[in-house]
């Protein structure tokens, strides 16, 4: 999938433990995980460890994030 332009945003739905994404550009991406009842996790202990204490995950090379 591709974001293409200055804004927007990409909505993945899973089921697992650790989440793993290939990403390339320059620039952020805020991450917000939600639980299967829709309703917005903010427990740092399960953030990954690419992502900020934002829980923003900042890109600017081609590699494999964990958020």
């Amino acid at each position: 999938m591709e974001l293409v332009g200055k804004g927007g945003k990409i909505v993945l739905v899973y089921s697992a433990k650790p989440v793993n994404i290939v990403a390339a550009g320059k620039g952020q991406a805020t991450v917000k995980l939600y639980s299967k009842d829709n309703n917005e996790v903010t427990n740092d202990s399960i953030k990954g460890s690419d992502l900020n204490a934002d829980g923003k995950l900042t890109i600017d090379v081609q590699k494999l994030c964990n958020i």
